[in-house]
C-alpha cells in the first residue's frame, strides 16, 4: 500500500508497490508457503481438484494517481466469501492508519481471481463497502477493526465461495483453544513463487488468551488469533481456513504481522518452541461475520457508522486492470 497506509513499525503487512522497497517475509521457522502444484505433491492430493477447492482466493488492487503523476498501487489478499460477489479483506490496504480516513477511490479498485484458467478482474460496488466506524489506525490500535466487506460488480464464475464458519461455533472456541488451518495467500511482495501466484500453506491457530496488552484491539466482537502461517507483504485480508463438511470455511483473517512482540503470550499456548513468533488474525465474528451475512443475504443489518457507501464505479479501474495484467503478460476475460 501506499507509505500513508502502512502501519509502522512492522505492524504492517499489505503492499505499495510504488513506494516501498520489498520487506523480508515474516518467516516462522521454515517457509511453509508453497505453489498449489507443490503441496498437492507434497500431501499427494490431485493438484486440479486442490485450486478448484480453494480458487476462491484473490487480491484486491486499489490504483490512485499520485502528486507527479505516478500511480500509486495498493495490494491485498481478498477472497470470496458466502456468495460469488462477495469478499472480505483487511481495512488497512485503503485507509490512512495514521487519521482513520479512505484514502482511496472505490471506482478505482477491482478484485482479480484465477477463474477457467485465466485471471478475470471484477469492479467493487463502492455502495456497499462496509468497514468499521472506529478505525484500526496507529493511534487507536483498534487492530480487531481491520476488517472490510463489499460486494463486486458481477459473479465470478466457475468459482464456489468459501462458506463463513457460524458464529455459534467460533464463540465455542475457547481462550488458548488451538487448531490446525490452512491459509491462501493471493499476492506476494516477496516469495519465490511470484506476486500474482497463489501460494498455500497449513500453519497454528490458537485463540489469545487476552488482547495483547499493547492493543485496545476491537469494538465490533472480534477477537485475537496468534497464528505462525509464514506471511509477507500483501498477505493483509488472507483467509485461515478449516475444513467443514468437506468444504473450506472461514474462521477468521490474517490482519498483521507483529514479529516477536506477542512470544511471552504464545508461550502459554504450546506452540512448536521451534516457531516463536506470532501474527496477529481476527475471528470471523461480531460485526465482521454479520457484514458478510448481510451481503451474502443473510439478515443481519449494518451499523451506520460501517457503511460508507462512495461514488458508483466507473470504467478508471478496467483500464489501470489491464495495464496491470498486460504488464504481467496475463490475460483476462
Amino acid at each position: 500500500m501506499r507509505t500513508s497506509l502502512l502501519l509502522a513499525a512492522g505492524l504492517g503487512i499489505g503492499l505499495a508497490l510504488s513506494a516501498v522497497a520489498p520487506a523480508r517475509a515474516v518467516i516462522v521457522g521454515d517457509d511453509d508457503r508453497k505453489t498449489f502444484e507443490d503441496y498437492a505433491s507434497d500431501k499427494g492430493f490431485d493438484a486440479s481438484s486442490l485450486q478448484k477447492r480453494f480458487a476462491a482466493s484473490g487480491w484486491l488492487l486499489c490504483f490512485s494517481r499520485k502528486k507527479g503523476g505516478d500511480v500509486g498501487v495498493a495490494a491485498a489478499t481478498a477472497q470470496l466469501v458466502g456468495r460469488p460477489d462477495v469478499i472480505a479483506t483487511a481495512s488497512h490496504t485503503f485507509l490512512d492508519t495514521r487519521t482513520g480516513r479512505v484514502d482511496v477511490n472505490f471506482s478505482q479498485c477491482g478484485f482479480l481471481i484465477w477463474s477457467q484458467g485465466r485471471i478475470v478482474a471484477r469492479k467493487i460496488v463502492a455502495s456497499s463497502v462496509t468497514i468499521p466506524g472506529e478505525r484500526a489506525t496507529l493511534a487507536s490500535r483498534r487492530f480487531g477493526n481491520d476488517w472490510a466487506v463489499m460486494r463486486l460488480d458481477e459473479p465470478v464464475p466457475g468459482v464456489r465461495p468459501y462458506d463463513l464458519v457460524p458464529a455459534s461455533d467460533i464463540a465455542r472456541l475457547r481462550e488458548g483453544a488451538e487448531l490446525k488451518v490452512t491459509t491462501v495467500i493471493g499476492f506476494h511482495d516477496n516469495w519465490s513463487g511470484g506476486k500474482s501466484t497463489l501460494s498455500i500453506s497449513d500453519c497454528d491457530v490458537a485463540v489469545a488468551p487476552a488482547p495483547p496488552k499493547q492493543m485496545r484491539f476491537t469494538t465490533t466482537g472480534t477477537r485475537a488469533l496468534l497464528t505462525n502461517c509464514d506471511i509477507g507483504r500483501g498477505a493483509s485480508g488472507a483467509a485461515l481456513l478449516v475444513d467443514r463438511g468437506g468444504k473450506p470455511a472461514m474462521l477468521g483473517m490474517t490482519i498483521i504481522s507483529v514479529g516477536s512482540d506477542l512470544e511471552s503470550v504464545g508461550k502459554s499456548l504450546d506452540f512448536s518452541s521451534s516457531r516463536p513468533h506470532f501474527n496477529i488474525a481476527i475471528s470471523a465474528e461480531g460485526r465482521f461475520g454479520d457484514a458478510i451475512r448481510r451481503l451474502s443475504g443473510g439478515r443481519a443489518a449494518p451499523s451506520p457508522a460501517e457503511k460508507i457507501g462512495g461514488a458508483a464505479t466507473d470504467s478508471g479501474v478496467k483500464r489501470s486492470i489491464d495495464q496491470y495484467l498486460l504488464d504481467r503478460n496475463d490475460s483476462r476475460n
